[in-house]
C-alpha cells in the first residue's frame, strides 16, 4: 500500500552498507540518503544488493550558506548550487524527490523583512525547479517547526509558495512531527495539499518510532491513503535510549538502531492491515 523507508542519517556513525543491511532484514522497501561522498555508482550497486531503492535524498540545511531566503545574493546561490548537488545525486541513484527547507535551520526570524525574504525564496524555488525539471527529480518543501526555523511552518504557506514558484518540480512533504506542533487540525491540512503531496517523513509525537508515542499515526495513514497518497514513507526518527541518569539520550547503539527498525515498521505494518480492512468494508 505504501512504500516505507527509513532516513539513514539518524542512525547516528554506521556505515550506509550497516544501514542497509538492517533495512532489508526487517522488510522496508528503501532508504532516505543524506548528500555523500561516496560514488553514486557505489550506493547504486549498495542498494542493489540489497533489494532497497533510494526513496528520497534529504538535504541539510544548517549554516549560513544553506539559506534559500537569504539577501545576500552570494549566500543563496551558495544555497542554491548545495540544493543542485541534492537533486544531482538524487539523479544519479534515482531517487524521484530531495528534500529541501527554504530558510536555514536555526534562523527564527528575517535578517531583511518577510516580503524580502519571500521573494528571494520564490527566486530561488524557480531555480531550483528548472535545475530538478532537466534531471526529473522534484524537490520537496520540508515544514520545520517554529523552534527550529521561521517563513515555512505550515503547510498553507509551503503551498502559497509553491504556488506562487509554479514549477511542477516544485512539490511538498508532510513530517507528522512538525505538523503535530503546527497543524490546528493535521487531517484537514493534508487534504488541503493532496494534490501537491510528494513524500512524507514519519516520527511520533515525541520524535521517536511509529508506536513509541502517543499520536494516532494510523489515522495519519488513512487520510494519507484516503487523498490517494501512494508515495513514500520515510522514518525520520531520533533514536533514544536511557543514559545513567534515565534520561533519554542518543544512542550508536547498533540494538537500539534494530528495535526502533523493528518497531516502526511491525506498527506500521499493523496500522496498515487495519487500514486494508476499513477499505475492504
Amino acid at each position: 500500500m505504501f512504500r516505507y523507508s527509513w532516513s539513514q542519517a539518524l542512525f547516528t556513525d554506521e556505515t550506509l552498507e550497516d544501514s542497509l543491511e538492517r533495512l532489508s532484514r526487517y522488510g522496508y522497501d528503501g532508504v532516505e540518503l543524506p548528500v555523500m561522498s561516496m560514488l553514486p555508482s557505489e550506493v547504486k550497486s549498495r542498494l542493489s544488493h540489497h533489494g532497497l531503492t533510494c526513496t528520497s535524498v534529504n538535504g541539510r540545511f544548517v549554516g549560513r550558506d544553506r539559506d534559500l531566503s537569504s539577501s545576500d545574493e552570494a549566500v543563496r546561490s551558495a544555497a542554491v548550487s548545495y540544493v543542485r548537488s541534492c537533486l544531482q545525486l538524487a539523479s544519479h541513484i534515482g531517487a524521484p524527490v530531495a528534500i529541501i527547507v527554504p530558510t536555514r535551520i536555526g534562523k527564527l526570524s528575517p535578517d531583511t523583512s518577510l516580503e524580502r525574504e519571500w521573494a528571494n525564496v520564490v527566486k530561488s524555488l524557480e531555480e531550483i525547479g528548472r535545475i530538478g525539471q532537466g534531471l526529473g527529480v522534484t524537490a520537496v518543501i520540508e515544514c520545520v517547526n517554529r523552534a527550529e526555523t521561521y517563513l515555512a511552518n505550515r503547510l498553507e504557506t509551503a503551498h502559497r509558495l509553491v504556488k506562487d514558484t509554479g514549477s511542477a518540480n516544485v512539490a511538498l512533504m508532510a513530517d507528522s512531527f512538525h505538523m503535530n506542533i503546527e497543524e490546528t487540525d493535521v487531517h484537514a491540512a493534508l487534504r488541503s495539499v493532496a494534490g501537491y503531496l510528494k513524500h512524507v517523513h514519519l516520527a511520533d509525537n515525541n520524535r521517536t518510532a511509529p508506536g513509541m508515542g502517543h499520536l494516532d499515526l494510523g489515522r495519519f495513514l488513512e487520510t494519507l491513503f484516503s487523498i490517494g497518497y501512494r508515495g513514500a514513507i520515510a522514518m525520520e526518527c531520533d533514536v533514544q535510549a536511557l543514559d545513567r541518569y534515565r534520561r533519554n539520550a542518543f544512542t550508536t547503539d547498533p540494538k537500539v538502531f534494530d528495535q526502533y527498525a523493528e518497531t516502526a515498521i511491525s506498527n506500521l505494518k499493523r496500522m496498515e492491515a487495519g487500514l486494508k480492512t476499513k477499505v475492504a468494508v
